[in-house]
Formats: structure tokens, C-alpha cells, sequence
């Protein structure tokens, strides 16, 4: 699996956005997040809008905070799940965080920090790396 394949994995391995929700999240469901925008940074460069396709990164983001899973969608090709390390609801959000290792033996490890509005489910996310960054906008409805 190639670094950009784990990056993007990582994004949610961390959205334009779908119409807002009618109600907030129940939190006890999982959710299915959609990746709409998606901005590259890399070191000593502007940022540049990327699509998932081109950074091998999911379409698509299954999320479970009762179990604190966040894992690629089968559309996306192979599917991974990784451990939410931090959960926490903050002024009608909630805040995830996390870090992926990656290869054995490669420095191709990520972090990553992604909250979600409970009243309109949009998403916004970052995922850093050793030399670049990525910034998500998406949104996200129950299963």
C-alpha cells in the first residue's frame, strides 16, 4: 500500500457538503460520512485541491462512536478500520481524534482530528503526516 493509500485510509483509516440533517445525530447509531472537498498541503507549497481518487483516500467513512471505530466504506476499495483514540462533545460537536502507524518500519504515520456538527452533520477534518497535511470538508447521516 503506497504512503498516499495510508493518508488517505488514515482520513478517516480521518466533505461541499450533503444537505443539512432534519435532527441532530443519535449518537448510538453509526454514521456514514461523505468526503466533498478535499485540500493537499505540502511542506514549503500552497495547498491544492485534490479529489479522493487521486490521493487513493475513501469516498466514503463508516463512523461509530459507541464503538470508537472509523473505517473505509467497501466502494472505496479495501477496507480498514482504526481506533478513535479521543471522543468528546464540545458546544454541539463532536471532536475526534486519533493517530494511524502505517507501515512496519516506514515513518508513514498520521494523526488526525475530525468534528462533526450534531444539529447539521457537516465534517470538517485534518490529517497530518511527516511533510504534508490534509484538510476535509464533508458531512455526515446516520446509517
Amino acid at each position: 500500500m503506497t504512503f498516499k493509500t495510508r493518508i488517505g485510509i488514515a482520513m478517516f483509516s480521518l466533505i461541499a457538503a450533503l444537505p443539512a440533517l432534519a435532527g441532530e445525530f443519535d449518537s448510538n447509531k453509526p454514521m456514514i460520512c461523505a468526503l466533498a472537498e478535499i485540500n493537499e498541503c505540502n511542506t514549503g507549497e500552497d495547498c491544492i485541491k485534490v479529489t479522493a481518487e487521486m490521493i487513493n483516500a475513501p469516498n466514503f467513512l463508516k463512523i461509530d462512536l459507541r464503538k470508537k471505530t472509523m473505517a473505509t466504506v467497501k466502494t472505496a476499495g479495501e477496507e480498514q478500520e482504526t481506533r478513535i483514540e479521543h471522543l468528546e462533545e464540545v458546544d454541539g460537536r463532536m471532536m475526534l481524534l486519533g493517530a494511524v502507524d502505517g507501515s512496519e518500519d516506514v515513518q508513514d504515520g498520521s494523526g488526525y482530528a475530525m468534528s462533526i456538527s450534531k444539529k447539521t452533520g457537516k465534517m470538517i477534518a485534518s490529517v497530518t503526516a511527516y511533510d504534508v497535511a490534509f484538510v476535509v470538508f464533508g458531512a455526515c447521516i446516520n446509517e
